[in-house]
């Protein structure tokens, strides 16, 4: 009984410094089950279910298990089984690990011995490090044992029904933290932000070269139209106007981006 009190005070312990120190994490971290199994070797993770090992968890420090947690949590907020059907299991499983590994390294985590981390997979998505990885492996997505495909496809069905309930807390999370300008390092390459109305700038534009038209009348100078005539009339007048457009191409601006700008231009 001892024993077992010990890792619910370490898990606890753990929860606590995410929600003091990691109010991002700690907040998703809040919506997992604790689950003991002396059957695995480490850790591992279901739907909203953080299973472990005592034994394991007793060498590790609070900061890894604070870790562990975040990486939990992580790969249920950011759907990585549903976003994962149809890719070899295992393949899958260490590239979103990779993935969420360089997030939390990213904000300071400590990472316990042996995780899935590599430099060479900074900022990159999952499904990056997939295609990487199938590629280094040389295999292929139809060559997958069937009982691997079966496993992958039920863990989808039983995972496909919180999807939406985890939607909507990363969501509302998101842009509560985005607002007190607590968002995590990096988060912002996996989760969409609402961000404020902006204005549109065909509305801007046409206001501003609405003012500087030509809608007044004055006599001087006159209107040359009937000046043949010996007839000296109004002549319209307005303000000359210039429009310079300034096009971003460095190297953050990608072809499909710049396909996009120039769409606009042609809409002037």
């Amino acid at each position: 009984m001892l024993f077992i009190m010990i890792h619910q005070q370490k898990l606890t312990q753990a929860k606590t410094k995410l929600m003091l120190e990691n109010p991002y994490f700690g907040t998703l971290v809040s919506s997992l089950s604790f689950e003991q199994n002396s059957n695995i070797a480490s850790i591992s993770h279901q739907n909203d279910k953080f299973i472990y090992n005592e034994e394991y968890l007793e060498v590790l420090t609070i900061d890894e298990i604070a870790t562990h947690l975040a990486n939990s949590a992580m790969h249920q907020a950011l759907f990585h089984t549903t976003r994962g059907e149809g890719k070899i299991n295992s393949v899958w499983k260490l590239a979103s690990d990779y993935a969420i590994n360089d997030l939390l390294i990213e904000n300071g985590f400590v990472l316990p011995p042996l995780a899935n981390y590599s430099s060479r997979f900074e900022r990159l998505y999952a499904e990056e490090i997939y295609t990487i990885l199938v590629g280094e492996l040389d295999l292929n997505e139809d060559e997958e044992p069937k009982e691997e495909k079966e496993k992958q496809t039920e863990q989808f069905q039983e995972e496909i029904f919180s999807d939406e309930d985890y939607e909507l807390l990363l969501e509302q999370l998101t842009n509560k933290l985005e607002k007190q300008g607590d968002l995590p390092k990096g988060i912002e390459r996996f989760v969409k932000t609402k961000r404020k109305a902006q204005i549109s700038w065909r509305d801007k534009l046409y206001r501003y070269v609405n003012s500087h038209a030509k809608s007044d009348y004055r006599m001087f100078p006159p209107s040359k139209k009937h000046l043949y005539r010996g007839i000296a009339l109004p002549s319209i007048y307005g303000e000359e106007l210039k429009i310079v457009v300034a096009i971003d191409t460095s190297a953050s601006i990608d072809e499909t981006l710049l396909e996009i700008f120039l769409t606009e231009l042609y809409e002037i």
